[in-house]
Parts: C-alpha cells; structure tokens; sequence
C-alpha cells in the first residue's frame, strides 16, 4: 500500500491515516509513504527547459483537469508564481479548444501559462498556445518504505525471469 502526498498533512494526521489503513492490511504488507516534489518547468513550446527558482513573481495562468487542482495550484505559489486566475477541469476532462479560449480571454494579465504534465500532454503540445507555456514536472519520492519497494521489485523481477 502506498499513501501519496503524505509531506501534504501534519505528522499527527499522517500516524491516524497510517493507523487506519494499517487496519485493514495484511500483518505482512508494507506501507510506504510517498511526496510529490518539483523538478523544473517543461517547455510546452520548444524552448529550454527552466529551473523552479525561474517562476518567482511570474504572473501565471493555471491549467489543470486533475483531482486536486489546489495541490497543483499551492505548489506553484509556494514556488513563488503569482496566480491570476485559474481554470479548474473536472479529473481527464476538458477539450483543447476549450482550454485556449479560456486562455485567450485570460491572457492580458498573465505572463506565462502553467500546467500539469498529463494536462499538457492533451493540450499544450502543438504550439497553439498564445504565451511562453510550461508544465511543472513533478516526481514522486519515498519518504518511508523504500526498501519494501525495492523487495518487490527484485521479487518481480525474479518471477519475470523464471518464467
């Protein structure tokens, strides 16, 4: 079992969650836990790539379909982005031309566009976009229970080359 985003909530809320859901496992099952940490910010429009630190008092447009746009959206303001305005889509939903009229009627104001990588991936990648656009590439780290995720690789790999 893995909880994410666990560096989201307090440790004192982080133990009931761990103690409930340890409940319901196997005495034998692992629980790892997990953060969503930024990288850098992908270039949705050829140009270089650029570090973090580079979305310190931007004026920004947030994009998201995700099921928690305001982790997405805290993250960027904690990286020192200064939001606009936001178009929050339902989970996988949102058509690309609805996206870039949404940003054309927002734009004035903001300097650059921001988005998730996977919203990037249906809506960002054909140039379309009227200014500098970039998706925050995130990764998930292991902040406890790693070796029990190692352990279950190397027995997946063993039953992968047995057969």
């Amino acid at each position: 079992m893995v909880l994410t985003r666990t560096g989201s909530v307090g440790p004192d809320r982080l133990a009931v969650l761990k103690a409930e859901v340890s409940m319901h496992m196997r005495p034998s099952s692992g629980l790892l836990e997990s953060r969503h940490e930024p990288r850098q910010l992908v270039s949705l429009q050829g140009r270089k790539n650029l570090p973090l630190s580079e979305l310190r008092g931007r004026k920004v447009l947030a994009v998201s379909a995700i099921g928690n746009p305001k982790a997405f959206e805290n993250t960027l303001t904690e990286l020192g982005a200064r939001l606009i305005a936001t178009m929050r889509l339902a989970d996988h939903t949102g058509r690309a031309d609805q996206v870039r009229e949404w940003i054309r009627r927002n734009r004035r104001q903001a300097e650059w566009i921001l988005m998730t990588e996977k919203d990037a991936m249906r809506w960002g990648t054909d140039g379309g976009l009227p200014v500098p656009a970039f998706a925050l590439r995130m990764e998930m780290v292991f902040s406890d229970g790693e070796d029990h995720w190692r352990k279950l690789i190397s027995l997946i790999k063993r039953l992968v080359q047995a057969r």
